[in-house]
């Protein structure tokens, strides 16, 4: 995400802005704010698995990014049949704004 964020705000202050994300995106995930999964995409999710479908989470976060959501009191993480992780600079196709 730090590595989008001159394109995506041009001017931020990376030096200033890096710290306050950490800390942010830490009491985001002890508090439970981030990545918070809606009761009726969990119910989808389930009905997809009760189909036979395998679920999972493909990603370009890092893993500090991505770690909370695979903490076994996290919701997704008995539904997850795999979780893979694509660097960044690995892609073929930037997401909008990255």
């Amino acid at each position: 995400m730090l590595e989008a964020m001159p394109q995506r705000s041009p001017g931020l202050d990376l030096t200033t802005f890096a710290p306050v994300y950490q800390a942010a995106l830490r009491e985001y995930v002890v508090v439970g704010r981030l990545d918070v999964v809606a009761p009726e995409n969990l119910r989808a999710l389930d009905e997809l698995a009760a189909a036979g479908r395998s679920l999972m989470l493909l990603t370009s976060r890092t893993e500090a990014e991505v770690e909370h959501l695979l903490a076994p009191d996290h919701a997704l993480t008995g539904r997850l049949a795999a979780v893979r992780r694509v660097p960044r600079h690995g892609r073929r196709h930037n997401p909008p704004g990255g």
